[in-house]
């Protein structure tokens, strides 16, 4: 009886291990290699399984900027400067950045002062945030949409999840 590292079942243990859990069609490709002879899948299976973390692990392709907080606005809006980015926007550079698919409630509504508290504790001046540009790159007043994520003790935080979480905003398009 011959053991076979290569399979789908055991590549998708070795994703599932890091944290990954991808997709099906992620895996047509090794489907497709392992239907061939023996002699012709192995090499670029290998190639393939070896190669791809490379492209997975790489942050700067999660992200379009980082950026430094300078201060919360409201609950949904925050002073930064652009720390790196890939040409857009520029680095340096203070921007006002407004949390992209949701919409907190305003200062004068009692859970906007929660809204803005929460985001300053999360987001505190100084703090490095990573952004992704959202569906459009700036809004009607000119601020940066972003969906914003920050690294805690090795784990991604999802801003505007924690704000939908806590009912301290509701989702906008």
């Amino acid at each position: 009886m011959r053991i076979t590292f290569f399979t789908v079942k055991n590549i998708k243990k070795f994703f599932r291990f890091a944290g990954f859990n991808l997709p099906r069609i992620f895996f047509f490709p090794y489907q497709f290699l392992l239907s061939q002879k023996e002699e012709m899948r192995v090499w670029p299976l290998a190639f393939l399984f070896l190669l791809l973390p490379l492209f997975l692990f790489q942050e700067e392709n999660r992200f379009h900027f980082s950026a430094e907080v300078i201060r919360t606005i409201d609950g949904d809006t925050m002073e930064v400067r652009i720390l790196e980015s890939h040409g857009w926007p520029e680095v340096g550079k203070l921007e006002k950045l407004r949390l992209a698919g949701i919409d907190a409630f305003e200062l004068h509504e009692s859970r906007g002062v929660l809204a803005k508290a929460f985001l300053d504790s999360l987001c505190s001046p100084g703090e490095r945030i990573y952004c992704r540009k959202g569906r459009r790159a700036r809004d009607s007043y000119g601020r940066l949409l972003a969906y914003v994520y920050l690294r805690r003790e090795g784990k991604w935080i999802d801003v505007q999840e924690e704000l939908l979480k806590r009912g301290l905003a509701r989702r906008w398009t």
